[in-house]
């Protein structure tokens, strides 16, 4: 968009742009919320292959197999050698594992859907304003200026942290928090400790956020000289600044603080509370 002004000598032009979008997931489309896993041949069609199936292409080594993947993991937490996890309430609950297993791998079982952490496309949204202009101050001399401003604005989503048989999830039986159930399964088998492998969903999944603007001003003029001769002479300044917080870092002193929960610490805060209060009464 522009106009001329000045008996034509001079014109100016407009630009304007926005677009955005919004975030799109693996789980939000149904051809891509689906978990795949090359599963073994053994571990799907349950039989071993011959001397001579080995090197048939009929008889491949690996199966891609849909509805398969990991379940020595998930968002509540797997301990007892990938057998166990927990309810909502906290309570011991079976994984259910099935016929189909390759090692940390199962196909249509209790898998962890990775999917979930899956980012498609962005969220994002990006303007652009600019402007431009020049004047005739005579027939040999041309004066012109443009600016442009651009800022775009986008979120990325990345998996959470989490803790794949790592001695920093080990979980105590005298934890303060720890269901019945749960104490109950670890007494019966003797165990001290257990050690959960898990994401750490309920944290929130790591994001970045960037905001990045430019800034772009010109100022010039150009012309002849004789007919002969042209010239041009112009200031460009511009700059660009980008802003990123990166969100939902596992502070990792924190955490470990936080499942180091065990009754003699809390019953220690206990009692220090109680004396605060008494001190105040």
């Amino acid at each position: 968009m522009g106009f001329n002004f000045d008996n034509d000598r001079g014109n100016i032009a407009f630009a304007a742009e926005y677009s955005s979008q919004e975030s799109l997931d693996a789980l939000d489309n149904p051809w891509t919320a689906t978990p795949y896993r090359n599963m073994s041949f053994e571990s799907i069609m349950g039989y071993e292959r011959s001397e001579d199936q080995l090197d048939s292409t009929a008889y491949p080594d690996d199966i891609y197999t849909a509805n398969a993947g990991y379940y020595v993991i998930n968002n509540a937490g797997v301990f007892g050698d990938g057998t166990k996890t927990f309810n909502a309430d906290g309570s011991i609950k079976d994984i259910y594992i099935g016929d189909q297993v390759d090692g940390a791998f199962c196909a249509n079982c209790d898998s962890f859907n990775l999917r979930q952490f899956t980012q498609l496309q962005p969220e994002f949204d990006r303007t652009n304003l600019n402007v431009k202009g020049n004047y005739e101050l005579n027939d040999d001399t041309t004066v012109y200026a443009q600016a442009k401003y651009a800022r775009t604005r986008a979120i990325s989503m990345a998996q959470p942290a989490f803790f794949f048989y790592s001695d920093e999830t080990t979980i105590t039986r005298n934890n303060a928090f720890l269901d019945d159930s749960v104490a109950q399964y670890m007494d019966e088998n003797d165990l001290d400790s257990i050690v959960l492998n898990r994401m750490m969903t309920d944290l929130g999944v790591r994001t970045e956020a960037d905001e990045r603007e430019t800034y772009r001003y010109v100022l010039g003029v150009e012309g002849y000289i004789n007919d002969e001769w042209n010239y041009e002479a112009f200031v460009n300044y511009g700059k660009t600044e980008l802003e990123r917080e990166n969100r939902n870092n596992l502070i990792l002193q924190n955490f470990y603080n936080a499942i180091d929960a065990s009754k003699m610490t809390m019953a220690t805060l206990f009692v220090h509370q109680v004396a605060k209060m008494a001190v105040y009464l």
